[in-house]
């Protein structure tokens, strides 16, 4: 099914370095992770039963969970290609705001055993007045408008009627909506908020042409709303065959309109080039319209622009002015973002243990470069009490959620963590990491490698075929040359 949110786009967030942890090491679901890693001697059979080399070189054929890899974490913020790895720090940035429904794996209370509820498209319609019946000349006291306006009207769209809640889309009983407003459109067929929600009801049910010409029926009658959601309809996967570029002129229009979250969608275009050339004053200037209507991700976004100095002064104290409110409003990456600045003292007073509050409620809403800078904390004891346990559940719930880096950071507990030092599970941990992208073990100094370590990870690279050199721990230029070659294409 077309995901068609209106107000809200797919969010590629993060991604952006605004400086560098010092020193940065790296586990997940606290007393969960003893029992999931059972005995080192047990987990390092499992490991090498799961991973096999080829020695092509190019052609890595590396086994192992899947956990973490290189690609879209659909649900979640999604990592950038260039997502940092131990020893540089997660990236402090800006984010998209979350698709507008709700994630599939939302936890249930229902017993295991009861049967599944219907979905939205199972549930039979309500019924619809019918539209033989004579009706009132003005559609806004319309039994059948306002019928189409309870099952399809967005919440945040300024047009909605004062008395109607709006619905969003993962919560539309899409027959019931395309059923309502097809009937007050064929009575109101020059009424434009119906026309708008009939394209909601077509988008959400993946009839994206149907969902188009609604639309455009809006937009024909100055219904600007319309104008945000074409902008998503061709941002989506469809059968349309729009891109970005296509999207941008739609997003301009209702951003015009002066509709907060066009604005937001314009700063974001500006920000990463998307149908537009890259422009950081522009993406400035939108975020702070946006902002200045209460928009707080947009206020996220162009703290981080004050951040870096992109488009703006450079002002890292603004930027930590402008985190705060989506931080405490329960956006994750702002909360990230101002436990970033706490713990390195970037534009406010520095403060490890206050940091370590704001990385663990991101981190309780997803966001897992929180997941490996709060693991970290709890590795060394900076700004918590050490706690090389907590850390390693930290680090593993950043892997099961997608982080590329997560299993480097794995590896570094079972390399410096005496509580767990093992060092042939530190190296297929590293091996993992490198087969999904993280090239963080290539830039390690050869002196930062315990010696151990270094030598199972040459043995490892030796038998499948990456190396030919000493199996002397010493990580020189061909042991690097050996872990580039396990590399994917697309992280050499």
């Amino acid at each position: 099914m077309l995901v068609g949110p209106e107000f809200g786009g797919v969010r590629a967030g993060l991604g952006r370095c605004a400086g560098h942890w010092a020193g940065l090491i790296w586990g997940r679901d606290g007393g969960n992770a003893m029992r999931r890693l059972f005995s080192v001697d047990l987990a390092v059979f499992a490991l090498a039963a799961g991973l096999a080399l080829t020695a092509s070189g190019a052609a890595v054929a590396l086994g192992g969970d899947g956990k973490g890899e290189a690609g879209d974490a659909t649900g979640i913020l999604r990592q950038s290609p260039d997502e940092p790895a131990p020893g540089a720090g997660p990236r402090l940035g800006g984010g998209k705001k979350p698709v507008d429904e709700a994630p599939a794996d939302t936890p249930s209370d229902t017993p295991e055993d009861a049967p599944a509820p219907p979905g939205p498209d199972e549930i039979a319609p309500d019924p619809v007045p019918p539209a033989d019946e004579p009706q009132p000349a003005d559609p806004e006291v319309s039994p059948l408008v306002l019928a189409c306006d309870s099952a399809a009207a967005h919440p945040r769209d300024p047009g909605r009627p004062a008395t109607v809640i709006g619905v969003e889309t993962a919560d539309m009983n899409i027959a019931r909506a395309i059923a309502a407003c097809e009937a007050a459109r064929e009575a109101y067929p020059d009424h434009a908020r119906t026309a708008y929600q009939l394209g909601r009801g077509y988008h959400a049910g993946n009839r994206p042409r149907e969902a188009e010409a609604a639309y455009f029926a809006a937009l024909a009658a100055d219904y600007e709303s319309a104008g945000l959601a074409v902008g998503f309809l061709y941002q989506d996967d469809n059968a349309l065959n729009r891109d970005a570029a296509d999207a941008f002129p739609f997003f301009r229009r209702a951003a015009e309109a002066g509709m907060a979250d066009a604005e937001f969608e314009m700063g974001w275009a500006y920000e990463n080039g998307l149908g537009t050339g890259q422009d950081y004053a522009q993406a400035a200037y939108w975020y702070q319209r946006a902002a200045d209507q209460g928009d707080k991700l947009a206020m996220n976004n162009l703290g981080w622009l004050y951040h870096e100095g992109h488009g703006v002064a450079r002002d890292p104290a603004r930027a930590v002015e402008l985190y705060r409110p989506g931080a405490e409003a329960g956006i994750p990456i702002a909360q990230y973002n101002l436990g970033w600045a706490l713990a390195n003292g970037v534009g406010i007073a520095q403060d490890q243990a206050e940091a370590a509050r704001w990385y663990r409620r991101a981190a309780d809403n997803g966001e897992t470069f929180a997941m490996l800078n709060l693991g970290y904390m709890y590795l060394y004891g900076e700004g918590v009490d050490r706690d090389p346990a907590e850390a390693l559940s930290l680090f593993h719930r950043a892997d099961d959620d997608g982080s590329i880096a997560a299993k480097s950071y794995i590896g570094e507990v079972y390399e410096f963590a005496t509580e767990y030092y093992h060092a042939e599970t530190a190296a297929w941990y590293y091996v993992r990491a490198l087969k999904g992208g993280d090239d963080w073990p290539t830039t390690r100094a050869a002196d930062d490698w315990d010696r151990d370590v270094a030598r199972a990870l040459q043995r490892i690279l030796r038998d499948n075929g990456f190396y030919t050199g000493a199996i002397d721990g010493v990580m020189g230029p061909g042991s690097v040359a050996a872990m580039k070659r396990v590399l994917p294409p697309s992280a050499e």
